[in-house]
């Protein structure tokens, strides 16, 4: 199983798939909050954004294992899913029954993914990946 875990073609496939899921559930209508929670909303924004973080930098690192450079991985991965939050907040805007353009769903979307990443980063220390 670690073997496969150190393959980055696997972790890019799982990360164009986060972000073909992320561009479907942008693309559909708001549906009605189901927890009645103020600014639940952000919690979900924020554990999406995990994922994409975590699989941004295990690809990114795993892509060249021979000079892994963590602050540039970790910064571009940052970068990368700051990038993709706010693509994702401007796709909304243009899409009806959505209200995008929310500076807070990008923070959330940004702090997510950075833990995200930094997360990748403790796990590859525990694990060796």
């Amino acid at each position: 199983m670690l073997r496969l875990a150190r393959r980055s073609p696997l972790w890019l496939a799982a990360l164009i798939v986060w972000a073909a899921v992320l561009f479907f559930l942008s693309s559909r209508p708001a549906m009605g909050p189901t927890i009645d929670l103020d600014h639940f909303d952000k919690v979900l924004h924020f554990g999406y954004f995990f994922g994409g973080g975590f699989l941004c930098a295990g690809w990114m690192f795993l892509k060249n294992p021979a000079a892994p450079r963590w602050k540039a991985v970790l910064t571009t991965a940052i970068v990368a899913m700051a990038a993709v939050g706010f693509l994702d907040e401007w796709h909304q805007l243009h899409t009806p029954g959505r209200s995008g353009g929310d500076v807070w769903d990008w923070l959330a979307d940004l702090l997510g993914g950075s833990a995200g990443a930094f997360s990748l980063r403790k796990l590859h220390r525990l694990l060796r990946i």
